[in-house]
């Protein structure tokens, strides 16, 4: 039973592909006591003269107490964590990290034969207004077929993100006794004249040869994505098991305005130890560099020797991703490790989301500097992606840790103070917007036609499955923090 209460508002709304949940501030001029729904429990403190607080943009009066939310947390069922805090004299009580009156979380259901392995996302908002999405799925047993197989399927979403329906497989590769396949890293983009064009890479092992291949791919689609088909090989890399593993990884495809007619696909190429380590070992990684190919023919040829765009030193640069700025010059955005490979066996610890700009169609680059450090040289901020907004500031999605001694990654969303250009460069924020908490490392982030961002993250907690986790946030939510900054 409810005893008597005062309430301004008590709202917690559940759909099955999302959680909504949103808690007001409760009276302080009665003693309540809430049933205990979805395990939360609200009780009021007497009245005490003193300064608000605000929490999230609304105003706490001095003495209440407020159900406050952090960044949706991955669990299955989807629950949003959440503590009590009380304004005490114009400050919040509890940690800082709780910092919404509201949650909401939203997963990707994933595809019914999808297995017991996580996935990588693409998004592009089509010229039609439909968002597109390529997910690469690890190897799993196709309920069908009953056979184990290596994919990369279809999604749409006609709701801005809010949805997502499977459309059809990309690409699929069927596994054998001697040959397994493992597919990841989707791009994806539009042409101008329609045609989509997408790229991925695939890891081939086999068994009878003791080797490994790792190739970047390309496919096409003229039908909106509902058929998909071959295009070209873009570079392929052969190595035995006895060999320190050399990789490609991480394509990402654009269309220069400053290269007519040119398609470009970015990648991370690992390289030899040997080329700066005088004692390279087994289970040390490479320093590796991100690379550029170019075609002439809209990806059924490409240049003959890839160009090294970022090389720095004994390093490790990866995951590149890139948009065009308003004044047509080029900004990448990288994994960028702050140490030396040669030697080190901890190849996670030291990342960081790092910016480049070019201005003659990515031929030649400058480096801008970091877009966040975190508080330690030892913890990891990274798989980071760009996305240009369209008010033509950017923002960088990543994944950081908060500790050296957890795993746990939360997905951050940092925006720039400025609209960049070549001889302007990116101004970022100091505090980035938290997104969502977990063990989470890649992902990707996408604006919809009415202004919604789209930011994912993938995760291995639910079950020891690797799906990707999303959110679908107002661009009010991010231009709150702005005006925090002001």
């Amino acid at each position: 039973m409810i005893k008597r209460v005062l309430l301004y508002s008590l709202v917690v709304v559940c759909t099955f592909a999302s959680l909504t949940y949103a808690v007001s501030i409760v009276s302080p001029t009665l003693v309540s006591r809430m049933p205990n729904f979805w395990g939360l429990s609200i009780q009021s403190i007497p009245t005490v003269l003193g300064n608000d607080c605000i929490l999230d943009g609304v105003n706490v009066k001095n003495g209440m107490r407020v159900l406050a939310f952090s960044e949706a947390p991955l669990h299955t069922p989807i629950s949003c964590e959440s503590i009590e805090r009380t304004c005490k004299n114009g400050k919040l009580s509890g940690g800082d990290e709780y910092a919404y009156v509201s949650c909401t979380a939203n997963l990707i259901i994933p595809h019914t034969s999808i297995g017991p392995k996580g996935e990588d996302i693409a998004i592009t908002d089509l010229s039609n207004g439909i968002l597109l999405m390529l997910r690469a799925s690890a190897p799993h047993v196709d309920l069908v077929s009953k056979k184990t197989v290596s994919a990369i399927y279809t999604l749409e979403s006609t709701d801005n993100g809010a949805t997502w329906q499977e459309k059809s497989i990309a690409t699929l590769y069927n596994n054998t006794v001697d040959l397994s396949y493992s597919v990841n890293g989707p791009a994806l983009i539009q042409e101008p004249s329609g045609r989509l064009l997408g790229a991925y890479h695939v890891l081939t092992r086999s068994i009878q040869k003791n080797s490994s291949v790792h190739s970047i791919e390309t496919i096409y689609s003229d039908d909106i994505g509902v058929t998909w088909h071959t295009l070209s090989q873009v570079d392929v890399i052969t190595v035995t098991k006895d060999q320190l593993q050399t990789g490609l990884w991480e394509p990402f495809l654009i269309e220069p305005t400053k290269r007519p007619q040119v398609l470009q696909v970015y990648y991370a190429k690992e390289r030899d130890n040997a080329e700066v380590c005088t004692q390279a070992k087994a289970g040390v990684r490479k320093g590796q560099d991100i690379v550029m190919k170019e075609s002439l023919d809209g990806g059924k040829t490409w240049s003959a020797l890839p160009l090294v765009v970022l090389r720095n030193g004994q390093s490790r640069e990866g995951v590149p991703t890139l948009t065009e700025l308003q004044d047509g010059s080029l900004v990448l955005s990288h994994e960028h490790a702050r140490y030396s490979q040669c030697g080190n066996t901890h190849p996670q610890s030291g990342f960081v989301p790092a910016i480049a700009l070019s201005n003659d169609g990515g031929h030649t680059w400058i480096d801008t500097g970091t877009a966040y450090l975190p508080l330690s040289d030892k913890l990891r901020s990274g798989w980071p992606h760009l996305l240009q907004l369209q008010d033509g500031r950017l923002a960088i999605r990543f994944s950081t840790q908060n500790s050296p001694s957890t795993t746990t990654r939360q997905v951050r969303v940092l925006l720039t103070t400025n609209i960049p250009s070549f001889v302007h460069p990116p101004v970022w924020e100091v505090q980035p917007r938290p997104v969502m908490n977990g063990d989470l490392q890649w992902g990707t982030i996408a604006q919809a036609r009415n202004g919604d961002i789209i930011v994912t993250g993938g995760s291995d907690e639910i079950g020891g499955v690797q799906p990707q986790m999303y959110r679908v946030l107002p661009i009010s939510y991010f231009l709150a923090r702005e005006a925090d900054s002001r």
